[in-house]
């Protein structure tokens, strides 16, 4: 009997999950169902760039970072984003590690200065090492997070990550090397049928 209370409660916590993402998912819209994909992004490979074997990319959490979108999901009204994930993996056994981080304001390009005035995680750019792939998330913070947006509009930014290395600060080869794999998976809600 008490083995079949806890399931009960921990079947209950397992449901509650995100109030925010649970707040926007309604069970119809306008009379049709919600549907909920998580989507693959286009896959980046970033490379350092000869002599200061810097790097210092962002990727932006968007829709238009999905391949396709325009002819793949423009039968849906509207969409809003409930998360992402980015994951980040080594191509090949160099030395160095690089800087990760989220901003959810500023595109521009990451610097040194960027990475020693925030909390970084940091990377191995060594594909042998256990832990050199790594999985980032991200999560809407507020219901304006979960604004929805019609489908032919691709422009809204949720987040940016910010990958920077270079050879000075972090050892990362001073050769044009392909150094990091990344990809981006969203979480995406889709609602209502567009009418033609």
């Amino acid at each position: 009997m008490m083995n079949s209370n806890k399931n009960k409660r921990n079947r209950s916590r397992r449901q509650r999950g995100n109030p925010l993402v649970k707040l926007a998912m309604q069970p119809a819209y306008k009379g049709q169902p919600v549907i909920r994909l998580q989507i693959p992004s286009l896959n980046y490979i970033y490379t350092t760039t000869a002599s200061t074997g810097v790097i210092a990319q962002v990727i932006q959490i968007s829709a238009a970072i999905i391949v396709n979108w325009s002819t793949r999901f423009l039968t849906w009204d509207e969409y809003f984003v409930v998360g992402a994930e980015v994951e980040f993996r080594p191509v090949d056994n160099l030395p160095g590690i690089a800087m990760v981080w989220w901003d959810e304001n500023n595109s521009s390009a990451p610097t040194i200065t960027d990475c020693q005035e925030r909390v970084c995680s940091r990377l191995p750019l060594n594909n042998a090492n256990p832990k050199s792939v790594t999985t980032f998330k991200w999560v809407p913070k507020s219901t304006q997070d979960l604004q929805s947006y019609p489908t032919t509009n691709t422009a809204p930014v949720f987040a940016y990550l910010k990958l920077f290395t270079d050879n000075t600060n972090f050892g990362a080869p001073t050769t044009a090397t392909k150094a990091m794999f990344a990809q981006v998976k969203l979480d995406v809600v889709f609602k209502g049928m567009r009418t033609y």
